[in-house]
C-alpha cells in the first residue's frame, strides 16, 4: 500500500512504479527541475570572475551595506590567494604558500560582521576589512590546526583539532568571548580571566567534521552522531550531550538550518530533525539513487549543501561516479517536500 505522503508529491517519485505514476510526477529527470507546479529546463551559466591561469577553488558571500562582495580563494601557480570581488574589481587580501594554502577542505564564518576562513592546514584568518588583508586569528594556539571553524554566540569553535605531534579529530575547543561591539576573539586560552576552553567526544566512533547553530545550541556533527552544545556559563562555560548516536555528516559543508529545522547530508540518507525528531526525506529510490548508484564515495569530501531561501530548496551537491568534484544536485523543496530534480 502507498503512503498518503508519496502521493502527495509533486515532481520526480523514483518509487512508483511507471504505470501508477498520476499525470502531476515524473519517473525520472535529468537537468530539469519543478516549480509551481511547471516543469523547468535548468537554466545555463555566464562566468562571474575569469582570470587567466586563476582556479577558484572556495567562494563565500559577504553582503554589506552598499555593496556585495565574493571572498574567493584560487590557486594561481604554486600559491594559493584569498581576493574579494564585487563583480568588478578584485583585491588580493592574502597569499598562502604552497605549503600551507593549497587544499580543498575551506570552511568559513561570520563572526558578528567578521569573516573567518580556514583550510585546516594553518592557522585561521579573518577579513581586517579596514586594512584590505586576511590577518590570523590573535593568540591562536601555536602548531595547531582545525578541520572547521564556526562562529556561535560571541564564541569562536574550532573543530577537529590537529597539531604537529597528534591529531585529536575528536576534540573541540572554543574562543573567550568576543567584545560586543565587534571584532574577534583576543584569546584562545582557558584561565580565570577568559571563557575559552576545550572538551572531546570520544564516543561514538568518528571524527568531528563540523557544526551548526539550531535555534539557541551549537550542533556538533561527527561521522556517526551529532551532538548538542548550549551555553551555561560560569566554571563550564559550555555543556555537551548526545543528540544522535547513530546519524552524523557525510562532510563538513553538508547541513543547513531551514525554519528551525535541520536538514543534514548522513553517510547514506538526507534528514530533517527539529533537534526532538527525526525523519528522512528521501524516497526508498532517492536514497539509492544519490547513495549507491550515483555519489562517488572516493570524493565525499567534496560533498556540500546549499539552500536558496527565494525558492525554499535545499541542493545536496555531489560528484558522481569517477568525478572529484560535484557535477551533481538533488533539490528539495522545503515548502512542499517534493524533490524537484535529481
Amino acid at each position: 500500500m502507498l503512503q498518503e505522503r508519496t502521493l502527495q508529491f509533486r515532481g520526480i517519485n523514483l518509487d512508483i512504479p511507471a504505470d501508477d505514476v498520476p499525470p502531476d510526477m515524473w519517473t525520472y529527470g535529468e537537468n530539469v527541475f519543478f516549480r509551481d507546479l511547471a516543469t523547468q529546463r535548468v537554466p545555463g551559466y555566464e562566468e562571474y570572475y575569469r582570470v587567466v591561469g586563476d582556479v577558484p577553488i572556495f567562494i563565500y558571500p559577504v553582503q554589506r551595506k552598499t555593496t556585495s562582495y565574493w571572498l574567493i580563494v584560487l590557486q594561481r601557480g604554486a600559491d594559493t590567494l584569498v581576493i574579494s570581488w564585487d563583480g568588478a574589481t578584485a583585491a588580493t587580501l592574502h597569499t598562502y604558500t604552497a605549503t600551507d594554502g593549497l587544499t580543498l577542505d575551506w570552511t568559513a564564518t561570520d563572526h558578528n560582521g567578521v569573516i573567518i576562513l580556514n583550510n585546516g592546514a594553518s592557522t585561521p584568518r579573518f577579513w581586517n576589512e579596514a586594512g584590505g588583508t586576511m590577518d590570523v586569528l590573535p593568540n591562536w594556539p601555536a602548531n595547531v590546526t582545525c578541520r572547521s571553524i564556526r562562529s556561535f554566540k560571541f564564541h569562536l569553535f574550532a573543530l577537529g583539532l590537529s597539531n604537529v605531534t597528534a591529531d585529536s579529530d575528536y576534540e573541540f575547543m572554543w574562543s573567550d568571548a568576543s567584545a560586543p561591539t565587534g571584532g574577534v576573539p583576543q584569546t584562545w586560552t582557558a584561565g580565570p580571566s577568559t571563557d575559552a576552553g576545550n572538551a572531546q567526544i570520544a564516543s561514538p566512533q568518528g571524527f568531528i567534521r563540523d557544526a551548526i547553530q539550531l535555534r539557541d545550541a551549537l550542533v556538533i556533527l561527527k561521522d556517526f552522531s551529532a551532538h548538542l552544545v548550549t551555553y551555561v556559563g560560569g566554571n563550564f562555560v559550555f555543556s555537551q550531550r548526545g543528540l544522535y548516536i547513530s546519524a552524523g555528516t557525510i562532510n563538513a559543508r553538508c547541513a543547513v538550518t531551514v525554519n528551525d529545522k535541520l536538514i543534514l547530508a548522513t553517510q547514506d540518507d538526507i534528514v530533517i530533525t527539529d533537534g526532538q525528531s527525526m525523519e528522512s526525506i528521501c524516497t526508498h529510490e532517492v536514497r539509492r539513487h544519490i547513495f549507491t548508484r550515483s555519489l562517488n564515495p572516493d570524493a565525499i569530501r567534496y560533498c556540500q549543501m546549499v539552500k536558496r531561501h527565494i525558492y525554499d530548496e535545499v541542493w545536496f551537491c555531489y560528484p558522481t561516479e569517477s568525478n572529484e568534484y560535484c557535477t551533481e544536485a538533488a533539490i528539495y523543496n522545503t515548502r512542499t517536500g517534493e524533490w524537484l530534480s535529481l
